[in-house]
């Protein structure tokens, strides 16, 4: 079996990549760095005071995503408990061992 012999990502300095290309496109001819589910970050604490039994996507605070050149967050909201979470979902649901964080 061959190993992957392609490019690997690796943390960098973050460039603002409007000097480095042509900026006159319409906004939505760019494609931005996002980070998938911004807010299931390990080793976070549960806030429904249940053990959060569900997987996580980043091992970065948002703050350090941003500063790591990601420009776009994704971020999945559901009403829980009649507030807005964050929350990785159960068959379409959020529940005390899927919610990550009270946002409001």
């Amino acid at each position: 079996m061959q190993g992957f012999s392609g490019s690997r990502c690796v943390r960098s300095t973050v460039t603002n990549q409007f000097k480095l290309l042509n900026n006159s496109l319409p906004f939505n001819k760019y494609a931005f760095l996002t980070t998938h589910n911004a807010f299931a970050i390990d080793e976070y604490p549960s806030h429904t005071g249940v053990p959060r039994i569900t997987v996580t996507n980043q091992e970065d605070s948002i703050t350090e995503q941003l500063n790591n050149g990601a420009r776009a967050l994704m971020l999945d909201t559901y009403d829980f408990r009649g507030d807005v979470w964050l929350c990785h979902s159960f068959k379409g649901h959020c529940y005390d061992f899927t919610a990550f964080l009270l946002t409001l």
